[in-house]
């Protein structure tokens, strides 16, 4: 399980990576992603297994309450995305994609220390 938490933080520190150096990049990926008919269910799936992987990984992890706490904290967001609806998640889109590149920078920064963060935790244990 440690090896599919190193997978799961590899992944989100190379998109903040990518989105730190290319902003746009990003924007352009969520606004073409976003229009599929299938992305409410490939956000709440991604989200599910990514929060499924950091739950069973917990234990083994070297800070298991802080991977665990964020499973549970990905498995609610999966739960909350459908009652939000398709509605109000593309006005979200459509804000995150007119917002500068500026706050794109800060919020990839994020991603890389939370993925760096999972790495750690996967690694050390």
């Amino acid at each position: 399980m440690l090896v599919l938490l190193v997978l799961l933080g590899a992944i989100i520190t190379g998109m903040g990576a990518v989105c730190l150096l290319k902003p746009d990049t990003l924007k352009r990926v969520v606004e073409v992603f976003w229009q599929r008919p299938d992305a409410l269910y490939l956000a709440v799936g991604f989200r599910l297994v990514s929060g499924a992987i950091l739950v069973a990984a917990a234990p083994r992890s070297h800070y298991p309450t802080v991977i665990g706490l964020l499973g549970v904290l990905f498995l609610l967001t999966a739960a909350f995305i459908p009652l939000v609806g398709r509605h109000r998640l593309n006005a979200l889109v459509e804000w995150w994609a007119a917002q500068p590149d500026i706050v794109v920078r800060l919020w990839s920064v994020a991603a890389l220390a939370l993925g760096g963060f999972i790495l750690c935790a996967a690694v050390q244990a």
